[in-house]
């Protein structure tokens, strides 16, 4: 994920292709720095561009206080135990990459997966730092747990996505199950970067929540 300080005005998105999409990384990041960031205005029709491949949908799963990347898809079998996870790494139908071991069902699938393991960052706080995972731009102010979502964020990359390629008429192009990430004990509550920022409330999830 690249990070990126600058922050866009309202607007500055037209629309794009679907081509221009992929190559400004929008989903080859799951963060949208180069999307927001470089995308040019260009006429509606080629929206339709064949060229964007056979996926309609996109799952983002945020797992906000999730599992450890040393106890799933980076296992570090060779790290000091202080360092490596307990559980065990077991082979894949990737050459050369391993998992753990309770994601036998995965396994077999690994050769279609795409693991990205270069990611990271120096922010210390939960709500600021969920800007810069969601996003792939570092929030209005960086480092801290006491700024709620405000309409200088950046767009989460569902909110992208229904800019330059909504769904059809009736159907929300961008949902989040089952609630807004939040921190209770922080200042800020809900975390930043989840809704539509600068391009508007237009652009938030539509919630489903409860069951």
């Amino acid at each position: 994920m690249s990070v990126f300080p600058h922050h866009l005005p309202p607007g500055s998105i037209a629309s794009s292709s679907r081509r221009v999409f992929l190559q400004a990384g929008g989903l080859g990041m799951l963060g949208a720095h180069g999307l927001v960031g470089q995308v040019q205005a260009t006429p509606t029709a080629q929206l339709n561009d064949s060229g964007f491949g056979r996926a309609k949908r996109l799952i983002f799963i945020f797992m906000w206080g999730g599992p450890s990347h040393v106890d799933t898809f980076d296992m570090k079998p060779n790290a000091p135990a202080e360092i490596r996870g307990t559980f065990e790494p077991i082979a894949t139908s990737a050459p050369g990459i391993q998992i753990c071991e309770h994601f036998h069902r995965l396994a077999p699938l690994m050769d279609r997966v795409a693991i990205v393991r270069s990611l990271n960052h120096n922010d210390p706080a939960h709500l600021s730092s969920a800007h810069t995972l969601l996003t792939g731009h570092l929030p209005p102010v960086n480092k801290t747990d006491a700024i709620p979502p405000g309409p200088r964020d950046t767009p989460h990359i569902g909110s992208v996505i229904s800019r330059v390629m909504p769904n059809p008429p009736g159907l929300p192009p961008f949902v989040t199950v089952p609630w807004i990430v939040s921190h209770p004990a922080a200042p800020g509550g809900k975390a930043p970067g989840q809704n539509g920022g600068w391009l508007g409330r237009t652009y938030d999830p539509f919630l489903a929540e409860g069951n």
